[in-house]
């Protein structure tokens, strides 16, 4: 029926879930807008502020190869709703910390559950809803969709916590993830109708490697080192200084 056709549409499902990736990215960059509140809040020193902020990037880094080894055996699909749950109860904490420590480590949950996840797991996802040949181009779509959330980030943002405060502007970020969270659950799917098949196949295919011998391909593969060079060092200005100590400066 037609709602299948919907629901089932490559489209769909890809975008709904860059609605994570998104989301995530909301969370990465907001920083920016936060940091003169929470300061005043907490009495907090510009040390202090820069640790909260960096504990999401700790969150990050410490589960990059659990989130790739649960992508490679688990349902996507799960894992999104998972990530973005648990990004949610991060979120609580953080709204709700009467001190700094309390802040760190609700944002410490937000870099777990967004970081490793929001990238990998769209890609896996486009990777088995496109054809080959489509795959740079659905890419660019949902990066372009993420960086959307670094823009709302920022003006859109800082008008809300100028106007309501910076606690009630992030409750409203709460109930925008809600919202993304529930359009997640009823649009994305782990695979297209019909393939099934390819998609168990896939699974055993990576359980079958094994994490030992995936991580030392990766790790022996001189192009991966010389992508996350370039990429750590094109990305290293823009979230310290875009997306933490802008509006400071």
């Amino acid at each position: 029926n037609k709602m299948q056709r919907l629901t089932k549409n490559p489209w769909i499902v890809c975008l709904a879930a860059a609605g994570f990736f998104l989301y995530q990215y909301v969370q990465l960059t907001n920083f920016n807008v936060l940091k003169p509140d929470l300061s005043a809040a907490f009495n907090a020193s510009s040390a202090e502020i820069s640790l909260v902020s960096s504990m999401y990037f700790y969150g990050t880094v410490l589960f990059l190869i659990p989130a790739g080894i649960l992508l490679d055996n688990l349902s996507t699909r799960n894992i999104i709703l998972m990530a973005m749950l648990l990004s949610l109860v991060g979120l609580g904490l953080f709204i709700s910390a009467e001190s700094i420590y309390m802040a760190a480590l609700g944002r410490f949950i937000i870099g777990v559950s967004g970081g490793p996840f929001c990238f990998l797991s769209t890609m896996r996802l486009a990777s088995r809803w496109f054809p080959e040949n489509r795959l740079a181009y659905i890419t660019g779509i949902i990066v372009a969709v993420a960086m959307f959330g670094g823009i709302i980030a920022q003006a859109p943002f800082l008008i809300l916590v100028e106007t309501l405060g910076w606690r009630a502007a992030m409750y409203l970020n709460l109930i925008l993830g809600l919202i993304i969270t529930a359009i997640i659950y009823l649009f994305v799917y782990d695979y297209p109708p019909g393939k099934e098949k390819e998609y168990l196949e896939q699974i055993q295919f990576y359980r079958k490697i094994g994490f030992v011998q995936g991580l030392k391909k990766v790790i022996l593969k001189s192009q991966n080192w010389n992508c996350g060079l370039f990429a750590s060092l094109l990305n290293l200005p823009i979230l310290v200084f875009g997306a933490l100590w802008g509006i400071m400066y």
